[in-house]
């Protein structure tokens, strides 16, 4: 069920009268009948899997809270001196550690079998084969949707658990409306149990301005999925599903500006859709975007672009690998043994290639999402790395980093390396991405730009003009937002005539300008992680 198909949106629209019919204890309930139903029109009978991540991620984790309270007291006691008060806390230790770890491989294993099976079996056979131990089946695999999302909200559950930071959710029902709430399901954002939970089971009252944000949030959405996502999409497909690489650079290297382009609109416009809906009935979920292409460097990028995400990767990953015992020892030697500010950096660039393989392997199982997370790790490392030459470069040359025409220079930088970075994150293959890069370098004219090259793709003269247009209005949004003013806050200070022009105009707009490409029927791209 696309999430801009008419379909999902009388099931909304059903789903928010029922709520708000219901009676105000019942209303959490109503979320889950409808949360598991789209699941069930979505994934049929892959349902399974989602029920077995919520029982037993529910039970592990009143398991953890039981021996937190049994930790607690021994601390207790052992203030006081009983013997073998140290000894209880040990072993209390260890049992959390088992529980952890056997509900965490319960759960990751559906993700590796159902995303990464395949992949493994099909690398792993030769050397099967060679060992005379037959060979692992490879076949496609028809994936639970949203199982990289709902397993990533049970495994940040399970660890917050484990380090004691909250109580466990003992409501079965409430626990599955948070693993499995519609809106966020398909493509996120990955929310937190100390975030979410509560909200979702909350008796929340229909408010008119929260229903209008919701609601211009929505339609802002279907306008970068279905305007631009869709239309410049065109483009994009029909240079990298060649399977190979463009004689011509420029084409190469404005197929991968304008898939960044297809996949902002995309998946952002996707997530506006999810958080107006939640919107409407009272919930607040995560801000995942906060206009990543005004960032200086890589680094920022990936702090404003899947924000969920890169905030899962820093507090589950990234901050337990720079605390852990190994990184703590290497960083002590190097601060020890030398004075270089460089070398300092080592330990936090070791964690990001961690950190960015992760990210990688999480998108999906090919050896051209390991070299996209390579590539994304190395750009940001070496940055990290060289910092303190930057800040030498400044000095020395007077240029200041504040500057505007240096700012403009750092995020046109930005944009290319991150333009490259998706080449192989969008190929069909790792050989094709190499190829594309390679002949933008090699092989580019920029007289591409203007001899109607560009319109041999599937977008006509008439589809750049919408699309330039799209743009020039994504672009005023995104700049008054980050001048700290809201466009729907705006537009609703508007007196009545002029707010409803808008809303009836921009509808309309959206209605006209994407039916000739397919309104509706494109899917999200986040869908299939």
């Amino acid at each position: 069920m696309s999430f801009t198909s008419v379909t999902f949106f009388i099931f909304c629209a059903l789903a928010i009268a029922t709520y708000f019919a219901v009676p105000r204890k019942a209303r959490w309930c109503v979320l889950l009948v409808f949360s598991y139903a789209f699941y069930w029109v979505s994934s049929g009978w892959l349902i399974f899997f989602i029920l077995c991540a919520t029982l037993s991620t529910f039970v592990a984790g009143i398991a953890l809270d039981g021996m937190n309270s049994r930790l607690e007291e021994a601390r207790k006691t052992a203030k006081i001196g009983q013997p073998g008060a140290e000894a209880l806390k040990r072993g209390i230790t260890r049992r959390k550690k088992l529980v952890l770890a056997l509900s965490l491989l319960f759960d990751l294993s559906f993700l590796i079998v159902f995303k990464y099976g395949g992949f493994i079996a099909e690398n792993a056979n030769p050397a099967l084969r060679g060992l005379g131990l037959g060979a692992l089946p490879v076949g496609s695999v028809i994936m639970p949707i949203g199982i990289s999302f709902y397993t990533f909200q049970a495994t940040g559950y399970l660890i917050d658990m484990y380090r004691g930071k909250q109580r466990a959710d003992r409501n079965l029902g409430k626990f599955a409306l948070f693993l499995a709430f519609f809106p966020q399901i398909v493509q996120g954002p990955i929310g937190r149990h100390s975030a979410l939970a509560h909200q979702l089971s909350e008796p929340h009252s229909f408010d008119y301005g929260r229903a209008r944000s919701g609601i211009l949030l929505i339609t802002y959405g279907l306008f970068k999925k279905l305007v631009i996502a869709d239309r410049i999409g065109i483009f994009v497909s029909d240079v990298f599903d060649a399977g190979q690489a463009p004689q011509d650079g420029a084409i190469a290297l404005a197929a991968a500006l304008f898939y960044g382009l297809q996949l902002y609109g995309d998946f952002s416009g996707g997530i506006d859709i999810a958080r107006g809906f939640s919107r409407i009935i009272g919930i607040d979920l995560a801000e995942n975007f906060r206009r990543p292409y005004y960032s200086r460097s890589l680094e920022e990028f990936w702090r404003r672009w899947h924000i969920t995400l890169g905030e899962w990767m820093r507090d589950y990953i990234f901050y337990p690998l720079m605390l852990s015992s190994p990184f703590q020892k290497l960083s002590h030697r190097l601060r020890k043994g030398t004075k270089s500010a460089v070398m300092h950096k080592i330990p936090v660039a070791a964690a990001t290639f961690v950190v960015f393989m992760a990210v990688g392997i999480w998108h999906g199982a090919a050896w051209r999402w390991v070299a996209y997370a390579l590539f994304n790790a190395a750009v940001i490392a070496g940055s990290v790395m060289l910092e303190p030459l930057y800040n030498r470069f400044h000095n020395a040359t007077g240029i200041s980093a504040d500057g505007a025409a240096y700012t403009m220079f750092m995020r046109v930088r930005t944009v290319l390396i991150r333009s490259i970075s998706l080449t192989f994150s969008r190929a069909l293959s790792l050989a094709q991405a190499g190829a594309m890069i390679s002949c933008m370098f090699t092989n580019f004219s920029f007289g591409t730009f203007a001899d109607g090259s560009l319109l041999g793709h599937g977008v006509d003269v008439r589809g750049y003009a919408i699309l330039i247009c799209a743009v020039a209005v994504l672009w005023w949004v995104s700049l008054m937002q980050e001048r700290g003013v809201g466009v729907g806050a705006m537009i609703a200070r508007k007196p009545l005539p002029v707010r409803w022009t808008i809303y009836i105009a921009a509808v309309v707009t959206i209605a006209l300008l994407s039916a000739d490409v397919g309104a509706g029927e494109v899917n999200f791209i986040y869908g299939r992680f």
